[in-house]
């Protein structure tokens, strides 16, 4: 699911991402997408 949101370009409705074992890693993965 948050895979798919980035790659669409959908960075504001990821939903909750607290449960994954380091959240900080989904800023990672958008700022690679650009």
């Amino acid at each position: 699911r948050i895979l798919r949101k980035i790659a669409e370009g959908d960075f504001e409705n990821m939903g909750d991402t607290s449960t994954l074992a380091d959240p900080s890693v989904v800023e990672s993965l958008i700022g690679g997408s650009n």
